[in-house]
Protein backbone atom coordinates (compact mmCIF):
# COMPACT_ATOMS: atom_id res chain seq x y z
CA UNK A 1 0.00 0.00 0.00
CA UNK A 2 1.38 3.37 -0.99
CA UNK A 3 0.99 6.30 1.34
CA UNK A 4 0.61 9.67 -0.32
CA UNK A 5 1.89 12.83 1.27
CA UNK A 6 0.34 16.15 0.28
CA UNK A 7 2.68 19.03 1.07
CA UNK A 8 1.18 22.24 2.44
CA UNK A 9 1.61 25.69 0.94
CA UNK A 10 3.03 28.46 3.15
CA UNK A 11 -0.43 29.99 3.60
CA UNK A 12 -1.81 26.65 4.83
CA UNK A 13 1.22 26.12 7.07
CA UNK A 14 0.65 29.53 8.66
CA UNK A 15 -3.04 28.82 9.26
CA UNK A 16 -2.29 25.42 10.81
CA UNK A 17 0.55 26.86 12.88
CA UNK A 18 -1.87 29.43 14.35
CA UNK A 19 -4.33 26.67 15.31
CA UNK A 20 -1.55 24.75 17.04
CA UNK A 21 -0.33 27.90 18.80
CA UNK A 22 -3.85 28.50 20.14
CA UNK A 23 -4.21 24.86 21.24
CA UNK A 24 -0.75 24.30 22.75
CA UNK A 25 0.73 27.78 23.26
CA UNK A 26 3.82 26.97 21.21
CA UNK A 27 5.10 26.94 17.63
CA UNK A 28 5.94 23.52 16.18
CA UNK A 29 7.27 24.43 12.73
CA UNK A 30 8.19 27.41 10.58
CA UNK A 31 8.06 28.41 6.91
CA UNK A 32 11.29 26.57 6.06
CA UNK A 33 10.08 23.23 7.43
CA UNK A 34 8.68 20.62 5.07
CA UNK A 35 5.08 20.10 6.21
CA UNK A 36 2.61 17.66 4.72
CA UNK A 37 -0.41 15.54 5.49
CA UNK A 38 -0.65 11.77 5.03
CA UNK A 39 -3.69 9.58 5.39
CA UNK A 40 -2.79 6.63 7.64
CA UNK A 41 -5.46 4.15 8.75
CA UNK A 42 -8.13 6.69 7.85
CA UNK A 43 -6.50 9.41 9.99
CA UNK A 44 -4.95 12.58 8.64
CA UNK A 45 -1.43 12.86 10.06
CA UNK A 46 0.56 16.09 9.98
CA UNK A 47 4.15 15.28 9.01
CA UNK A 48 6.92 17.82 9.76
CA UNK A 49 10.35 17.14 8.27
CA UNK A 50 9.45 13.45 7.86
CA UNK A 51 8.24 12.98 11.47
CA UNK A 52 4.58 12.51 12.40
CA UNK A 53 3.67 15.47 14.67
CA UNK A 54 -0.11 15.53 14.94
CA UNK A 55 -3.13 13.45 14.12
CA UNK A 56 -5.83 15.77 12.84
CA UNK A 57 -8.59 14.01 14.76
CA UNK A 58 -12.10 14.67 13.42
CA UNK A 59 -15.09 14.76 15.74
CA UNK A 60 -18.47 16.47 15.48
CA UNK A 61 -17.33 18.44 12.43
CA UNK A 62 -14.30 19.85 14.27
CA UNK A 63 -10.63 19.05 13.79
CA UNK A 64 -8.72 18.45 17.01
CA UNK A 65 -4.90 18.40 16.74
CA UNK A 66 -3.72 15.36 18.68
CA UNK A 67 0.06 15.14 19.29
CA UNK A 68 1.70 11.91 18.18
CA UNK A 69 3.86 9.88 20.51
CA UNK A 70 6.93 10.74 18.42
CA UNK A 71 6.30 14.47 19.00
CA UNK A 72 5.63 13.87 22.70
CA UNK A 73 8.92 11.96 23.08
CA UNK A 74 10.80 14.64 21.10
CA UNK A 75 9.48 17.33 23.47
CA UNK A 76 10.19 15.24 26.58
CA UNK A 77 13.90 15.38 25.73
CA UNK A 78 13.64 19.07 26.65
CA UNK A 79 11.31 18.27 29.58
CA UNK A 80 8.33 19.84 27.80
CA UNK A 81 4.92 18.29 28.47
CA UNK A 82 1.98 19.52 26.41
CA UNK A 83 -0.75 17.16 27.64
CA UNK A 84 -2.41 16.28 30.91
CA UNK A 85 -1.95 12.65 31.83
CA UNK A 86 -3.12 9.55 33.59
CA UNK A 87 -0.93 6.75 34.90
CA UNK A 88 -1.89 3.12 34.51
CA UNK A 89 -0.77 0.05 36.43
CA UNK A 90 1.48 -2.63 35.02
CA UNK A 91 -1.42 -4.96 34.22
CA UNK A 92 -3.00 -2.44 31.84
CA UNK A 93 0.10 -1.77 29.73
CA UNK A 94 -0.12 -4.71 27.31
CA UNK A 95 -3.78 -3.95 26.58
CA UNK A 96 -3.19 -0.24 25.98
CA UNK A 97 -0.27 -0.82 23.59
CA UNK A 98 -2.52 -3.24 21.73
CA UNK A 99 -5.05 -0.43 21.20
CA UNK A 100 -7.52 -1.07 24.04
CA UNK A 101 -9.32 1.82 25.66
CA UNK A 102 -8.31 2.69 29.22
CA UNK A 103 -10.50 1.10 31.88
CA UNK A 104 -10.95 2.65 35.33
CA UNK A 105 -9.56 -0.31 37.33
CA UNK A 106 -6.18 0.04 35.56
CA UNK A 107 -5.64 3.68 36.51
CA UNK A 108 -3.38 4.52 39.47
CA UNK A 109 -3.16 8.32 39.06
CA UNK A 110 -5.26 11.02 37.37
CA UNK A 111 -4.11 14.63 36.87
CA UNK A 112 -6.46 16.82 38.87
CA UNK A 113 -7.54 19.27 36.16
CA UNK A 114 -8.77 16.90 33.44
CA UNK A 115 -12.03 17.84 31.73
CA UNK A 116 -14.29 15.60 29.67
CA UNK A 117 -12.97 15.67 26.09
CA UNK A 118 -9.37 16.57 26.98
CA UNK A 119 -6.60 14.91 24.99
CA UNK A 120 -4.36 12.99 27.41
CA UNK A 121 -1.10 11.13 27.49
CA UNK A 122 -1.42 7.67 29.00
CA UNK A 123 1.71 6.73 30.97
CA UNK A 124 3.07 3.75 32.84
CA UNK A 125 4.34 4.00 36.41
CA UNK A 126 7.81 4.98 35.18
CA UNK A 127 6.50 7.94 33.19
CA UNK A 128 6.84 6.29 29.77
CA UNK A 129 4.09 7.51 27.45
CA UNK A 130 2.21 4.53 26.03
CA UNK A 131 -0.66 6.16 24.19
CA UNK A 132 -2.65 9.29 23.48
CA UNK A 133 -6.38 9.31 24.07
CA UNK A 134 -9.47 11.36 24.70
CA UNK A 135 -10.93 11.59 28.18
CA UNK A 136 -14.55 10.50 28.39
CA UNK A 137 -14.93 11.99 31.90
CA UNK A 138 -13.48 14.72 34.13
CA UNK A 139 -10.84 13.88 36.73
CA UNK A 140 -13.44 14.20 39.52
CA UNK A 141 -15.75 11.78 37.72
CA UNK A 142 -12.90 9.32 37.06
CA UNK A 143 -11.83 9.39 40.71
CA UNK A 144 -15.41 8.56 41.78
CA UNK A 145 -15.74 5.63 39.35
CA UNK A 146 -14.91 1.98 40.03
CA UNK A 147 -15.33 0.54 36.54
CA UNK A 148 -15.86 1.35 32.89
CA UNK A 149 -13.99 2.92 29.98
CA UNK A 150 -12.60 6.34 30.91
CA UNK A 151 -10.22 7.18 28.04
CA UNK A 152 -10.64 6.39 24.34
CA UNK A 153 -7.29 5.17 22.99
CA UNK A 154 -6.61 6.98 19.70
CA UNK A 155 -2.87 6.40 19.10
CA UNK A 156 -0.52 3.96 20.82
CA UNK A 157 2.99 2.54 20.70
CA UNK A 158 3.15 -0.01 17.89
CA UNK A 159 0.32 1.34 15.72
CA UNK A 160 0.89 2.38 12.09
CA UNK A 161 1.45 6.03 12.99
CA UNK A 162 4.08 5.06 15.58
CA UNK A 163 5.74 2.83 12.97
CA UNK A 164 5.74 5.39 10.15
CA UNK A 165 9.11 5.42 8.47
CA UNK A 166 10.93 8.67 7.93
CA UNK A 167 11.26 9.52 4.25
CA UNK A 168 13.46 12.00 2.49
CA UNK A 169 11.60 14.71 0.60
CA UNK A 170 13.00 13.51 -2.73
CA UNK A 171 11.47 10.04 -2.36
CA UNK A 172 8.27 9.58 -4.28
CA UNK A 173 5.11 8.65 -2.39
Amino acid sequence: MKIRRAFLRNRDKKELSEILLTSFNRIFFNKKDEVGIELIDGKEVLIVNSLPYFILYKEDGKTIPLPTLKLIYKLLIDKIEILKSIIVDEGAIRFIISGANVMRPGIIHVDSDIKKGDILSIKDGNGRVLAVGKSLYSSDEINNMNSGIVVKNIHHIGDRIWNIKSRKSHEKA
